[in-house]
């Protein structure tokens, strides 16, 4: 099987195993997000922006990590209690990730580094910002200018 954005595994919040193929053929906003920084305020117009396009074909997906700051020190479970409680999140959010990686990196974070370098690439061939990448058959990144 080629490796693509599709097959790469995650699991939900609440530990449930899920995919980037589960969102295929949507706009994808792929989202950092942590509960103790200066941008915390974002889960409210993150959560207005699912609430008026999610039935447009567009999908927000957080994803907490700890490596800035420590900044999201809690538990999936406290992050999860976090983010309903205080902001009515109701947009997939994921198990907390490492975004920085390893010294040293394991295969799964040279598959991120490869997502990375992915992206940066079609960013520099756009010369535009990357604004979104939608999960499809035809092509596994579609890259979405604003």
């Amino acid at each position: 099987m080629s490796a693509t954005i599709e097959n790469f595994p995650l699991r939900r919040i609440d530990g449930k195993a899920a995919s980037l193929a589960d969102y295929r053929g949507k706009v994808l906003l792929i989202v950092n997000v942590a509960s103790k920084c200066g941008f915390t305020p974002q889960y409210e117009g993150l959560e207005r922006l699912s609430a008026r396009f999610s039935n447009h074909g567009f999908a927000v997906l957080g994803f907490p990590a700890n490596d800035f700051a420590e900044q999201e020190p809690g538990t999936n479970a406290e992050i999860a209690q976090f983010c309903t409680t205080n902001f009515g999140v109701t947009f997939p959010v994921f198990e907390k990730i490492t975004v920085a990686g390893p010294a040293n990196p394991g295969a799964v974070h040279r598959r991120r580094l490869g997502l990375v370098r992915l992206a940066r690439a079609a960013r520099l061939r756009a010369q535009k910002p990357l604004w979104a990448a939608a999960v499809s058959e035809a092509a596994p990144i579609t890259i979405v200018r604003g």
